[in-house]
């Protein structure tokens, strides 16, 4: 997969319109920027968008952006210089995860009026249940 070629993207958003998708998540680097734009023209779906907040690195986009699922890689990369200030760093791999605050979804923005109290009650708790470990991941 090219993760640079946008009129794929936008090529592939459009077949999922077709199909009837109202939400696509582009997991494709700047190739998602595509399949927003499509969305955006088409004005029938969401994007959910991917390794940043979407609505701050691609304001474009914000009124088609329900949410985005986020590498903090700022604070993965902060633990890891604390742990060779304070001692403790140990080499290896780092993984971010909701634990370590290595991974989120962003702010609703301009589209919270879509998501419900008790959706959002609903969402904390899952990302509570797998924290703790009672949901788990493979």
């Amino acid at each position: 997969m090219d993760f640079d070629d946008q009129q794929k993207g936008r090529e592939l958003a459009i077949s999922l319109m077709d199909e009837g998708a109202d939400v696509i998540l582009p997991v494709a680097g700047p190739v998602g920027l595509g399949a927003a734009a499509a969305i955006q023209e088409r004005g029938n779906a969401y994007v959910i968008g991917v390794d940043s907040d979407w609505v701050l690195t691609s304001p474009e986009y914000s009124s088609i952006t329900l949410t985005s699922v986020m590498k903090k890689m700022d604070a993965t990369t902060m633990a890891v210089i604390e742990s060779v200030i304070d001692g403790t760093f140990t080499g290896g791999v780092v993984v971010g995860t909701l634990e370590n605050g290595g991974v989120d979804i962003a702010p609703w923005h301009d589209l919270s009026n879509l998501i419900s109290a008790e959706l959002q009650a609903e969402l904390d708790q899952i990302k509570e249940d797998i924290i703790a470990g009672r949901i788990v991941l493979q």
